[in-house]
């Protein structure tokens, strides 16, 4: 547990959508005792999955992580409001957002307008090795080349 020093409250787990409601009460069990351990943990693909509102908020959730489904819907009015209730509700909730599938400045300024806290995406970069990302976080330390 401490051969690396590292905290559990820096470690983050990721669970899906759909993964929450395979077995809900063997999920409620063990994420409840892992949070109350201090892990911290990450919805990801929020919006692919089936599972009500009810049991999402009941998670003790810090990261919400909105699929590219919802980048590539977001110039449909309709979903545009469900967007931005959708990441009302969760700031409401003390819930950070993470916004995956962002390839363009224009999606990065609507998202960052709307208080969404992390943005990823080929606007950044394409998957690297991990010399090329140990370079790229190298050479862009201050996130100005991204305008942000």
């Amino acid at each position: 547990r401490f051969k690396y020093r590292v905290k559990t409250s820096q470690i983050n787990l990721e669970i899906t959508e759909t993964s929450v409601d395979y077995d809900p009460e063997i999920t409620d069990r063990n994420i409840s005792g892992l949070h109350s351990m201090g892990f911290r943990f990450s919805l990801d693909d929020y919006g692919t999955g089936y599972s009500n509102i009810r049991r999402v908020v009941s998670l003790p959730l810090d990261i919400v992580k909105f699929d590219k489904s919802f980048v590539d819907e977001m110039d449909d009015p309709k979903m545009w409001i469900a967007i931005v209730n959708t990441v009302n509700m969760l700031k409401k909730m003390d819930m950070k957002i993470l916004v995956e599938g962002v390839e363009d400045e224009r999606t990065l300024r609507r998202f960052i307008d709307l208080g969404c806290d992390y943005i990823q995406g080929f606007f950044f970069s394409k998957p690297l090795s991990q010399t090329d990302f140990l370079e790229f976080v190298n050479k862009h330390k201050t996130g100005r080349d991204f305008g942000i």
